[in-house]
């Protein structure tokens, strides 16, 4: 985990879909065999920031607004040794998605590098036997997702601490 900022402000989309309850179900089933905290389902799109002023919510809230809610196919499951991809679903990087990513990556002045779409089931450190054996247990189907909203969500990851702050409808529409 060296060289991640341990507390500070992400932005995350939050996910809808008929298919989200299965996926939280898979997730559930991953925690019950795996050490590992609990989480909210997520795709990362930006952070992190260590600060967020008025002006920057009021900027987000009007880039929700002018974005359309995104429709994800997810791809593979897949695990890699580093604890917050752990085992997690690959996300095609979509036209839609990058140009949402850059906006609030631009707003926030945080570095489009190192991006990695992905919605992770299990964060923790375990053996790749374990995760492959716990993830035989998954059955991995094509899975349609959307993501509708955008989390800000403060962190503080040596309390396993993520708690939404900010929570911002896409498109005009709001519920």
């Amino acid at each position: 985990m060296g060289g991640r900022v341990a507390c500070a402000f992400w932005v995350w989309g939050g996910l809808a879909g008929k298919e989200l309850n299965k996926i939280e179900t898979q997730q559930l089933n991953l925690r019950n065999e795996l050490l590992g905290p609990k989480f909210r389902l997520h795709l990362t799109l930006a952070g992190p920031t260590m600060a967020l002023y008025p002006g920057q919510i009021d900027l987000l809230a009007e880039i929700g607004r002018e974005t359309s809610p995104i429709s994800l196919t997810l791809g593979e499951l897949n695990s890699t040794p580093d604890f917050y991809t752990s085992i997690f679903y690959e996300i095609e990087p979509t036209k839609d998605l990058i140009k949402l990513r850059t906006a609030i990556s631009s707003l926030l002045n945080v570095s489009l590098m190192h991006w990695h779409p992905h919605i992770s089931l299990h964060y923790g450190l375990e053996t790749e036997k374990k995760k492959a054996a716990c993830t035989s247990l998954v059955s991995y189907q094509s899975k349609e997702l959307t993501l509708n909203r955008l989390i800000v969500t403060d962190v503080d990851e040596p309390k396993e601490i993520w708690k939404p702050v900010y929570v911002i409808p896409l498109g005009r529409e709001r519920t």
